[in-house]
């Protein structure tokens, strides 16, 4: 695995890239010289050319920044969207938790007046008349 360090300043960047400009040495040379690797240059003039709008194939930092933003608001907004689908789907089904019993309150009229006459037994009937 690559080692990490921590990132190098912008003015020792700028700098690496203006004498890797200049042509007097080689991105290997210079690497050398700088205590960095040649792809790390390499690296640095290819973000500066996109920068400059030397390069299309490459993002700006400018739009690599606007995507970046914009990617964490994308994630905010699924999560949000996950939160209120599942909220949606809770109010559709007319109760937070499926697995409440409904209270006698909230039973209706015409339910009471079934069950007690369920509740009766056919003798109490019969012997009733």
């Amino acid at each position: 695995m690559p080692r990490t360090r921590p990132p190098y300043p912008p003015e020792f960047r700028l700098e690496a890239i203006r004498l890797l400009r200049s042509g007097a040495r080689s991105p290997k040379q210079l690497a050398a010289e700088l205590g960095c690797s040649a792809q790390t240059l390499s690296n640095w003039l290819r973000q500066d050319q996109a920068d400059r709008g030397e390069r299309q194939d490459v993002l700006s930092s400018e739009e690599r920044s606007r995507l970046r933003e914009l990617e964490r608001e994308n994630k905010v907004l699924r999560a949000n969207g996950k939160r209120s689908t599942a909220r949606s789907t809770d109010r559709r089904s007319g109760s937070k938790n499926t697995t409440t019993q409904p209270t006698p309150s909230s039973r209706s009229p015409n339910s009471a007046s079934k069950s007690s006459a369920r509740d009766e037994s056919p003798l109490t009937t019969e012997s009733a008349s």
